[in-house]
């Protein structure tokens, strides 16, 4: 039992120190197939491209379009810098009419590509939605370096309805998220560390969960805008704090309200996947739900398999000692660490 603990804290731990607290990027990008032109809509966050050099050169290259074989020529109509700090791009493709494309040839084959995916942060996923001319979704992908394009078959192209493919894809990114985000897990690590029983437990999880839905949702709908520049380090003092409170030993029956109060910053982290994906208040309802539900489903899973060993853990208390205070200390160093590193070297 004592190795099967200590393998799993080191597993946590090791990814939590090790591996960046968050996805090391995501942006999206929105094709919009139209007559004689195809539309590319792309959103990045800035501080993620600005060592990329020249924007104008860098936009051509965001985004490859090939129609049948055929390279696309695009430019660069429109470069806009949000106030979230996202940087939106414009693109557009001179094509010939794709509705006759689509109705004469049974093998009409579109291209999507970003070259510029390789040349990213490790790791960069990029969420691509192919739309028709009436806003239709005809596919949503998700490409990263290894995988930076696909090919869609305009004609005879059958897919789900529109809010079913939306609501998969934003499902999986909500499920990816929270099991990427380290920070996150190692803050409710430390919640539940110290024990104090199954019923306990389970408030701090609800209470954790009720908080950043909310402000997951106020975030999405404009609501509140807080810069992710601010959300970040206190992030990172949240599980600062959570760790040196286990240390010192102090009254935690009410913990639930603790987590409360840091579950509502840590919605706000939550957010800014969205954000980054361009979706607002506009089109937020189904991106919204599927990823807070991915996020849930993600975090519940977490908790199953962890928390019962806790609890077990709990009944011997020399080991629950030992093994909580050294699991505080961890967690206490890693949010030391990115405080310092969201703060100093952002």
């Amino acid at each position: 039992m004592k190795r099967l603990l200590s393998l799993a804290l080191g597993l946590l731990l090791g990814h939590s120190v090790l591996a960046r607290a968050h996805d090391p990027g995501l942006s999206s990008a929105e094709v919009r197939l139209g007559a004689n032109r195809i539309m590319a809509h792309l959103t990045f966050s800035r501080p993620e491209i600005q060592s990329l050099g020249d924007l104008e050169w860098m936009a051509v290259d965001a985004i490859a379009i090939a129609l049948d074989g055929r390279t696309v020529p695009g430019r660069l109509t429109r470069v806009e810098l949000a106030s979230s700090d996202a940087l939106h791009l414009e693109l557009v493709f001179d094509v010939r009419d794709v509705r006759e494309v689509r109705a004469t040839s049974p093998a009409s084959r579109l291209y999507v590509s970003s070259p510029l995916l390789p040349k990213l942060a490790r790791g960069h996923r990029q969420f691509v939605s192919v739309r028709d001319e009436s806003g239709a979704v005809v596919t949503e992908r998700v490409l990263n370096a290894s995988s930076p394009g696909f090919a869609v078959v305009l004609e005879g192209e059958t897919l789900g309805a529109q809010g079913s493919v939306s609501f998969n894809r934003f499902l999986s990114l909500g499920l990816e998220h929270i099991l990427t985000g380290y920070d996150h897990l190692l803050f409710l690590f430390g919640l539940l560390i110290v024990g104090g029983g199954f019923w306990s437990a389970a408030r701090i999880i609800t209470s954790f969960t009720v908080a950043h839905s909310i402000t997951l949702a106020l975030a999405t709908f404009d609501v509140v805008r807080i810069p992710t520049a601010a959300v970040e380090p206190l992030i990172a003092a949240s599980i600062l704090y959570v760790g040196v409170e286990n240390l010192t030993g102090r009254n935690l029956r009410r913990r639930w309200l603790l987590t409360f109060g840091f579950g509502l910053v840590h919605g706000l982290g939550f957010a800014s996947v969205l954000l980054e994906l361009g979706i607002g208040a506009g089109n937020a309802l189904i991106p919204l739900l599927a990823f807070n539900l991915g996020v849930e489903l993600g975090q519940i899973a977490i908790a199953a398999m962890v928390l019962p060993l806790i609890l077990r853990a709990a009944r011997h208390r020399g080991f629950a000692v030992r093994f909580a205070t050294a699991g505080s200390l961890v967690v206490t160093l890693a949010g030391a660490f990115w405080l310092f590193e969201r703060v100093f070297l952002a």
